[in-house]
């Protein structure tokens, strides 16, 4: 919905027209969260030190522009009452970056061999992210994710998920060296102090668009 993405829009429109092709138009309506890539929107403070950040999760939430202070909570588990105990703290999740044949994600006509494993954070994330709506009826208030098994430099400006709905509830990436440091404040319950000062866009319109070949089966 930026003015990127329209830009971007356009210039598919473009060239699909230039191939012959009738440009078909969806119009959506939605509300736009967005955040820029700097201390003054995007932060992270464990025990009075500032920790590397990765990213944000997109439309996770946003803290406003004083940010979130609570003591870290380590959580490991999928129950509820995993959420429940990180009430009124910021939890610390470990999110691992896993590998999958990759013939259990994509089919092929023809195969010429043994699949071999394929790893992406989406997929990561997809699989074994937290499930952040239930933090937030648990009264956490942020939650910040380290991967596991991803470097910093891989995990930097990772936009994943980038299919969910907004959760209303600050959540962010670490990894690496900052990563470890968050898990040992996490451990110690020290204070913490999370900014992810995100802007919502209430009434942004963009368009999905497609076209038409004709072909033969």
């Amino acid at each position: 919905g930026s003015a990127a993405h329209k830009t971007l829009i356009e210039h598919i429109a473009e060239r699909l027209t230039s191939l012959g092709l009738e440009v078909r138009r969806d119009r959506h309506e939605f509300t736009r969260w967005d955040v820029p890539f700097d201390q003054d929107h995007l932060r992270l403070t464990a025990d009075g030190n500032d920790i590397e950040i990765c990213s944000a999760y997109p439309y996770s939430g946003t803290t406003g522009p004083a940010g979130v202070t609570g003591d870290l909570r380590w959580l490991s588990g999928w129950s509820w009452s995993w959420w429940v105990s990180a009430k009124g703290k910021i939890a610390v999740v470990e999110v691992p970056h896993i590998s999958l044949p990759r013939d259990l994600l994509v089919g092929e006509w023809e195969t010429g061999g043994p699949s071999h494993p394929g790893r992406h954070p989406f997929l990561s994330v997809g699989l074994l992210g937290p499930k952040l709506h239930r933090a937030r009826r648990a009264g956490v208030q942020g939650v910040v994710l380290v991967w596991r098994g991803l470097n910093a430099g891989n995990a930097n400006r990772q936009y994943a998920p980038f299919v969910e709905p907004y959760k209303d509830l600050p959540a962010i990436w670490v990894a690496g060296e900052p990563g470890e440091r968050v898990l040992a404040a996490g451990h110690a319950g020290h204070e913490a102090t999370l900014l992810l000062d995100a802007e919502l866009t209430p009434n942004c319109e963009i368009e999905t668009i497609w076209a038409v070949s004709d072909g033969e089966v």
